[in-house]
């Protein structure tokens, strides 16, 4: 399952940077230049203090979705309660996983569902990789892109003129829909012949390699279920992808709703349609308020008081069928 949310997550992202490749062009907000006000619109997003972020999306195939998720964050810089992340997927086989983290008065709290229940881990120790507590370390916007502003900026650069180049004329479809004095809408749509065939050379090699050994699993129904991604065979294009934005009288994007949709022919010959479909909204901007939890509230709970402390110690062991890897802890 992992190898197929890899290539569900690499293909995405793949045409999606047709219509969401961050950059930084700034450009007066008008009417006249969407694709301007759409970069700066994102780069606005970057470091953000104070803000309510909600993502959600499912993919499908043939009209059916095999895999979904939503994730709710709401951050706060300052004050005593700085963070309540939530997030949800459920996939193919039925699964639902979900995660949450909150951080409070200097303590991080994480909890994991899954098919076994509920789980809750508390990390109140050295700043190390596991039981940091800073909260910008797990936001989404505060942290910027690497943590370092100089570091940033360059990058942003590059992505500004990266963009350029790979979006080319299909910043002219960028088209403006409605607005008044407090925000804009604005709308991207591609059909087939005006995606670039960069996109669809890099698409189709990826699949090409992904689905090579497709055919071995040719009566494996649970395999399809697992891996649908499958069925778009070795050579997919991109179909068409639509993006609708919203941006606010202070440049920043309020709200996105993105489709893409891939087609391609599975080993004997049948069409068949993937469907991404994706919503931002970002609200609250400066006056969110993420709400204090009780501990006493959760369940299985582990506290962690600083996973440094511990050695680990790895043996690989060798056996007929492979390298076998165990790792053992000691305490110091």
């Amino acid at each position: 399952m992992k190898s197929s949310k890899k290539r569900l997550i690499v293909a995405t992202s793949l045409v999606a940077g047709i219509c969401v490749f961050a950059g930084a062009v700034f450009a007066n907000y008008s009417a006249s230049n969407g694709y301007s006000v759409y970069k700066k619109a994102l780069i606005n997003m970057i470091g953000l203090q104070n803000y309510t972020l909600e993502v959600s999306g499912s993919a499908s195939i043939d009209g059916e979705v095999f895999s979904s998720g939503v994730s709710r964050e709401l951050y706060a810089a300052e004050g005593d309660v700085n963070l309540n992340q939530s997030s949800t997927t459920y996939d193919v086989m039925g699964g639902e996983y979900g995660d949450e983290t909150y951080f409070q008065d200097g303590v991080r709290y994480q909890t994991w569902r899954n098919s076994e229940g509920v789980h809750t881990s508390i990390y109140d120790g050295n700043d190390d990789y596991y039981t940091r507590r800073d909260p910008v370390d797990f936001s989404t916007l505060a942290g910027g892109m690497t943590g370092d502003e100089d570091t940033d900026s360059r990058m942003i650069r590059f992505m500004e003129l990266l963009a350029d180049t790979l979006v080319g004329d299909i910043k002219n479809n960028f088209v403006y829909l409605s607005g008044d004095e407090n925000s804009s809408k604005y709308q991207l749509q591609l059909d087939s012949v005006q995606i670039p065939e960069l996109f669809n050379a890099g698409l189709s090699a990826m699949f090409s390699a992904g689905n090579a050994d497709m055919e071995e699993y040719a009566d494996d129904e649970t395999y399809y279920q697992q891996n649908p991604m499958v069925l778009l065979g070795r050579d997919p294009i991109v179909k068409s992808v639509k993006s609708i934005f919203d941006v606010d009288k202070n440049g920043l994007l309020t709200n996105n709703v993105l489709s893409i949709e891939l087609e391609g022919t599975d080993q004997n010959g049948v069409k068949h349609t993937v469907s991404f479909e994706a919503e931002i909204n970002l609200s609250d901007v400066g006056t969110t308020q993420p709400q204090r939890i009780d501990p006493e509230t959760l369940e299985n709970i582990e506290y962690r008081e600083s996973v440094d402390r511990r050695q680990q110690e790895v043996t690989i062991e060798t056996t007929a069928d492979g390298a076998t890897y165990v790792i053992t802890e000691s305490e110091e």
